[in-house]
């Protein structure tokens, strides 16, 4: 299984509210190890966000504490989420894209537009001035900017409500319910040719002595 990790590399984890920097002690292919510090307290089998960043993209990696310091003295031990698919962890990454989209919830006659900060095959971030709440039904279309946009059904998982001039606004977790085969096939092949081209930046970065 491919990695985009590698030794030294920063990621920065968010565990609820928080946000924690720290860098990849080791790792293998579907497991990392960090030092945190001892203030952090953590519990097997906790899931987080592990967000990286690679040569021209950002990714947002779900993982599960596998190992806490208390295990092995010192380190966290975090492996890719189990709930998440194989196949270069496709279902597993959240790729950072910014790709307008429009929004409506159920019954509603009207999509409003937002855009969405970053996708996987299970759910998206999404921006929008959409009045929403936690455990809404919406449809959801994005623009991927190659053919048709894609439309797909979700449920709102956490809400976030943000001011700024342009007036209030909301940032929707997402999470997919119904995604149909022709947008299942077109979501994976955009997002797999962003992750492709994040590993060849990252060998061809190994290639030119810059690991």
């Amino acid at each position: 299984m491919i990695s985009i990790f590698r030794v030294g590399q920063r990621i920065i984890l968010r565990l609820g509210s928080r946000k924690i920097t720290s860098r990849v002690s080791s790792y293998q292919s579907d497991w990392i190890s960090v030092n945190l510090a001892s203030s952090v307290a953590l519990e097997r089998g906790t899931v987080c966000e592990v967000a990286c960043t690679t040569p021209g993209c950002s990714l947002l990696y779900f993982m599960q504490v596998l190992r806490t310091p208390e295990d092995t003295g010192r380190e966290v031990v975090l492996r890719r989420n189990p709930r998440a698919g194989g196949n270069f962890n496709r279902r597993g990454w959240r790729v950072a894209v910014g790709l307008n989209a429009a929004i409506r919830r159920n019954g509603s006659p009207h999509f409003i537009d937002g855009v969405v900060h970053n996708l996987s095959m299970e759910g998206a971030l999404v921006q929008t001035q959409a009045r929403l709440s936690v455990n809404d039904t919406v449809d959801l279309k994005i623009d991927l900017k190659e053919g048709r946009p894609v439309l797909v059904n979700a449920r709102v998982c956490r809400l976030e409500a943000l001011q700024s001039a342009q007036g209030p606004s909301f940032r929707a977790g997402l999470e997919f319910t119904h995604v149909p085969g022709e947008s299942r096939r077109a979501l994976t092949m955009h997002l797999w040719r962003i992750l492709r081209e994040a590993h060849m930046n990252r060998k061809r970065e190994r290639e030119n002595g810059g690991a």
